[in-house]
């Protein structure tokens, strides 16, 4: 009978190792993690977190979570429910367009934007002018708040 008992509670606690690892993987579903991304879409339930300088060309990003892109973006649009944090956005010249698209609560911030980048808040657009480093949400009558960082 203790032999039973002993096989049971090993048999326990691996169900509940597994448990717990599979609750972990869940959470971190529906997440990106890239050090770049070139010529891709990428489509995502949570965050897309980009970490290197080489950034985001030429890509198509869409997610309901936050994105974060801690180098360039260029020739991109990246689509967002939350809030969006980019390093450089644009660039001088032609074939630099870049697109972001956030909702009525996103904020977004851009350490240095070129001239001609877009941003909406849903409907709401802005374009940037060159050279700010800059935050940017819509206040409660829905005019775009821009707040020099």
């Amino acid at each position: 009978m203790e032999l039973i008992d002993n096989s049971l509670k090993e048999i326990y606690e691996k169900i509940l190792f597994i448990s717990r690892i599979l609750a972990e993987e869940h959470e971190n579903e529906g997440r990106i993690l890239a050090k770049w991304v070139h010529d891709s879409k990428i489509y995502a339930m949570k965050d897309v977190i980009i970490t290197s300088e080489a950034g985001c060309y030429n890509t198509k990003i869409s997610t309901n979570g936050s994105v974060s892109i801690n180098g360039k973006v260029k020739m991109s649009t990246i689509e967002f429910d939350k809030n969006i944090f980019v390093k450089e956005a644009g660039s001088h010249g032609v074939g630099s367009h870049v697109l972001l698209k956030g909702s009525k609560n996103s904020i977004v911030k851009i350490l240095y934007g070129y001239e001609g980048v877009e941003l909406y808040f849903d409907k709401i657009g802005y374009k940037l002018k060159n050279g700010e480093k800059i935050k940017l949400y819509l206040d409660k009558d829905e005019k775009v708040v821009e707040d020099i960082i």
